[in-house]
């Protein structure tokens, strides 16, 4: 992986930022007195570590928060945290994934802010852009497409002059109610593994877009698991899996991974490994036939229904196909003890299986230690409709200045019809931030929340 001192210079080579620095001025000023006369009173490293606002993680919801941040109010600053700077999940580990969503979808996200269109212009062609034009805009693509795309757009923030990108891991924040400011902790990047060294940051404004990992629950049967990263890699499983021994892969699950993992683990044992045998376990006789787990078209939505059966195509698809030969289909029924003991058997049967892969969903990164400056506040929930943090079922009260996004804080959409939509995809992000950015400045500002059922 490239240095991030490296893509800066990569950056100016490239010119991909042509941003002259404007004059600096505080976004958030309210009317009452704030942080800005402290911070104009101060100088050296505590000025330097204050901001306007702060983003962390630099994925989808990361890059499109500082993004609109910047676009929308040119006049502040930002501090941006994250361990690498490298688009995220999707461009650490999914890049040879089929994307769920068509390839203009990412298109749309690289073209929605002036600030995305200046770096994308600015950067020779072709280009991560360019290339994304290049598809058909209704048809599935990899996702090293919108990998290279988020790349591009985040090593062009990195280097605008209202931009502080910190490499490194949040382990704290905390809010003080009396000068309305957050403090951020982060651990940087050099410092793990050694004697731990904070570095603090502070702003009125903090947003969490920390992203997630794969779900894994407890299994009934002692079995190796096989990360779902790897199995929705093939160089990664074709590099794990022997070629020349008897091996049986499990997969738990029947959601669009699951979709993706057979269909990897099928291409090697019809390829390069012939003694790969899969035993798959779902629940129901057509596990795809609720239409929202594929997408309308594309590799994976093709594969699944015409070679696994199910999503509205009738039947076991494995029998009328050389799927049979490699895939045992195994039924679980709808009762969790039965579903259980059915699993616990078919994973020791017939000698057991070598690994199991869960793709049973993701679930939140970890978070920091979150301080939200009340006592009584020791749990919070987030609420999807505002993006606002507040103590667990209390729905009245907010913490101000804490915001979430992206796939570990979905948003809901803001039609009428899709308020239980949960907008967790690479532009489903960004269209939320962007909804709902002014409302959380605004927020900040006045020190509560006011726009409850005006979204």
């Amino acid at each position: 992986m490239q240095s991030l001192t490296g893509r800066f210079r990569g950056c100016l080579r490239t010119g991909c930022v042509p941003f002259s620095s404007p004059p600096r001025q505080q976004f958030l000023r309210p009317g009452s007195p704030f942080w800005l006369a402290a911070r104009r009173q101060n100088s050296g490293q505590a000025t330097q570590n204050r901001a306007d606002a702060i983003v962390v993680g630099a994925g989808p919801a990361g890059i499109a928060a500082v993004g609109n941040l910047v676009d929308k109010y040119p006049r502040g600053n930002v501090v941006w945290v994250d361990k690498s700077f490298d688009g995220g999940s999707i461009g650490q580990l999914y890049r040879e994934v089929p994307s769920f969503s068509p390839a203009g979808n990412f298109l749309e996200y690289a073209t929605a802010l002036p600030i995305f269109r200046g770096i994308a212009d600015a950067v020779p062609r072709p280009n991560a852009v360019t290339r994304l034009q290049a598809l058909d805009p209704n048809m599935t693509c990899s996702l090293s497409h919108a990998a290279d795309m988020l790349q591009l757009l985040s090593d062009g923030l990195i280097r605008h002059p209202s931009v502080k990108p910190v490499l490194g891991t949040v382990t704290e924040a905390g809010r003080n109610s009396s000068t309305r400011q957050w403090r951020v902790a982060v651990q940087p990047n050099h410092d793990i593994g050694h004697v731990p060294h904070q570095e603090e940051y502070h702003a009125p404004l903090v947003v969490l877009c920390t992203g997630t990992f794969p779900r894994a629950t407890p299994l009934p049967a002692p079995v190796s698991r096989l990360g779902l990263e790897t199995c929705l890699s093939p160089t990664r499983l074709a590099r794990l899996l022997p070629r020349d021994r008897d091996r049986t892969v499990a997969v738990l699950g029947h959601g669009y991974a699951a979709a993706v993992a057979l269909k990897n683990l099928f291409g090697l044992a019809t390829s390069s490994h012939p003694r790969l045998r899969v035993r798959w376990f779902a629940p129901g006789p057509e596990p795809w036939s609720d239409g929202a787990l594929l997408p309308p078209s594309g590799e994976v939505a093709e594969f699944a229904r015409a070679v696994l059966g199910g999503g509205g195509g009738g039947g076991d698809g494995r029998r009328e196909s050389e799927a049979g030969r490699f895939i045992e289909r195994v039924v679980l029924p709808a009762s969790q003890e039965r579903a259980e003991a059915v699993l616990r058997e078919g994973l020791l049967r017939a000698g057991g299986v070598d690994y199991v892969v869960e793709c049973s969903g993701f679930r939140r990164a970890r978070l920091p230690e979150l301080r939200p400056g009340v006592a009584q506040w020791t749990k919070l929930a987030f609420d999807p409709e505002t993006g606002l943090f507040g103590p667990y079922r209390e729905r009245s009260d907010k913490v101000i200045g804490l915001f979430g996004a992206g796939s570990a804080f979905p948003g809901w959409g803001s039609a009428a019809a899709s308020r239980e939509r949960e907008t967790a995809g690479v532009l489903e992000s960004l269209q939320y931030v962007k909804r709902m950015l002014p409302a959380w400045v605004d927020a900040t500002k006045r020190g509560y929340w006011w726009r409850r059922g005006k979204l």
